[in-house]
């Protein structure tokens, strides 16, 4: 299960494929290590 941000985010690529760059703003390094790890996770699928 992604996290709640990201959910959103990904269904809205899946159907945008003129995005270029996103940017997913983390505030504690904690919380930038988990949305790496799934991103990493995502990108391999």
């Amino acid at each position: 299960m992604l996290p709640f941000a990201l959910a959103p985010i990904r269904r809205f690529l899946e159907r945008n494929e003129s995005v270029e760059r996103l940017h997913v703003v983390c505030f504690t390094e904690e919380v930038y290590e988990a949305y790496w790890e799934i991103m990493q996770d995502m990108a391999t699928e």
